[in-house]
């Protein structure tokens, strides 16, 4: 018997002749195999595409949330201070905002703050967590109207037996402080935001600085107040670095007054992002 091999198109041909047996010559002509049809080896391609794709996607979205929660965890790690919040959301208006400070190198916790509808303008101290922390606040409460963009508050009585706090706060074409203690000796200390601009969306570029009083300009020191990284997925946490540049036994009234105010911001904005929402395609 012999055979050759030709090409009939796409497909090779065998052609047999069995003369022997006195059989025609071409008595079959048979297709060889090529293996799967295409159809079937091109499904199996891109379905093996798609799983490497969803694999590679869903370790990216793992991966970043793993580093955004450790960068919001150690966010304040070089810091003096760090004040975390915790605001309640829209399911849930009647609990407190809480604000808790604590050292950064020890993790002791010193003392909160509370505000609360409807009085949220109302920063104020709920409680040292100890008789005597190693820093005690320079004030009691902060009371902040908004319409006036003005502030009064209240010394804490163990280290001020009377005094005068007010002051102004701009949050329109950049953020500031002005803080002003009336008494035998009157003090003022401004406060400025880095960046010109804030909002909702901006809680996390607060950056403030002393501003000179004599040129407005900010002065040449590493920041005294940071806002963090948000923690993800919980619009109701958000944390406030204190520098080490304001160290000392008390905490003053300059970081008092900025923190009691982004906390009042910061649960607005987690009764805002917490509000229930529907959706509608298009």
């Amino acid at each position: 018997m012999s055979c050759c091999i030709y090409s009939d198109g796409d497909a090779p041909l065998v052609e047999c002749s069995r003369q022997e047996a006195g059989l025609p010559l071409s008595s079959r002509t048979t297709p060889i195999s090529d293996g799967p049809p295409k159809l079937f080896v091109g499904g199996a391609i891109l379905l093996l595409f798609g799983i490497v794709l969803l694999s590679i996607s869903s370790g990216h979205q793992v991966s970043g949330a793993y580093w955004s929660a450790r960068s919001y965890e150690h966010y304040c790690d070089n810091n003096w201070l760090q004040v975390e919040f915790v605001s309640h959301l829209n399911h849930n208006p009647t609990s407190r905002n809480v604000a808790t400070f604590s050292l950064v190198e020890t993790g002791e916790t010193l003392f909160k703050f509370t505000s609360s509808d409807p009085a949220s303008d109302k920063f104020t101290l709920a409680g040292l967590n100890s008789s005597r922390p190693s820093v005690l606040p320079a004030l009691r409460s902060v009371r902040f109207d908004e319409s006036e963009g003005t502030f009064s508050g209240e010394c804490f009585k163990p280290l001020e037996s009377s005094c005068g706090l007010s002051g102004s706060i701009k949050s329109t074409n950049g953020l500031s402080f002005e803080t002003t203690m009336s008494g035998p000796k009157p003090v003022t200390i401004s406060l400025r935001n880095l960046y010109s601009d804030w909002s909702f969306e901006k809680l996390s570029q607060v950056i403030l600085y002393f501003k000179n009083q004599s040129t407005g300009g900010l002065e040449d020191l590493e920041p005294v107040l940071t806002t963090s990284v948000a923690m993800p997925h919980r619009c109701d946490r958000q944390k406030i670095c204190i520098s080490r540049a304001v160290t000392s036994d008390v905490l003053g009234l300059e970081i008092i007054v900025p923190t009691g105010w982004l906390l009042q911001k910061f649960s607005e904005y987690a009764l805002w992002c917490s509000f229930p929402r529907m959706y509608y395609g298009v």
